[in-house]
């Protein structure tokens, strides 16, 4: 049983529970209002969102966390999955009693909100996936031909734990993730999808992602 997993009690409710991480997200904070978690794609860190931002924090709190094994947030022992790093988002939500958060995902970042929101759209007031994909086919085939090359490349070097690191960035994004489009029919909550008209995901595929949620907003910018 996934314990992460919702249940029939109140997010309140549960918030009163004993501390449910298996590690401790580092983040950073900034701002005063509704709470808006920033989610950075795969390699990256919470220094790639500018926090303060002032016009969003006039109106929310910013929250960016760095995913684990990425920034200043260490690997653990846990498996390293998208699927884990969405559990890792609720048990930091659960440890900062943070309820209805507006959840902004890049890359990476909006798959973890995806595989989140599948599971606990009843935590979310809104969603952001910016340049998101359901299974690494989304990506354009030169930009997974180039990915499998470096991760060839890195294969043959010493394995020194860098090269380990950066390997298993890699293979995230060669095996996952694997999320079927009907999955998200039931995320009903407000919802934009951006991509880039130059993005390394393709086009078809975004717009396939946005068809797949029932209250969602397409937006190609650039």
């Amino acid at each position: 049983m996934n314990i992460f997993r919702y249940n029939p009690f109140s997010f309140q409710e549960i918030t009163n529970n004993k501390k449910m991480s298996q590690i401790d997200l580092y983040y950073r904070e900034f701002g005063h209002g509704e709470p808006f978690v920033m989610l950075h794609g795969n390699g990256e860190s919470s220094q790639n969102f500018q926090i303060k931002d002032r016009i969003l924090a006039k109106h929310f709190k910013l929250i960016a966390p760095d995913t684990r094994g990425h920034g200043n947030t260490p690997c653990g022992e846990a498996p390293f999955t998208l699927k884990q790093f969405a559990q890792d988002l609720y048990s930091f939500l659960h440890d900062n009693h943070l309820n209805k958060v507006h959840l902004l995902g890049f890359s990476d970042g909006a798959n973890i909100a995806m595989l989140f929101a599948m599971d606990h759209p009843e935590l979310l007031k809104s969603l952001i996936l910016n340049s998101g994909n359901l299974t690494p086919s989304g990506m354009k085939p030169n930009v997974l031909k180039a990915i499998k090359r470096e991760y060839k490349k890195l294969e043959s070097m010493v394995q020194t734990k860098e090269v380990k690191h950066q390997t298993a960035l890699l293979n995230l994004m060669l095996q996952e993730p694997q999320i079927d489009p009907s999955e998200l029919h039931h995320i009903n909550i407000p919802t934009l999808v951006i991509a880039s008209n130059n993005d390394m995901i393709s086009r078809q595929h975004t717009e396939m992602i946005a068809k797949s949620l029932p209250n969602s907003k397409l937006v190609f910018i650039g």
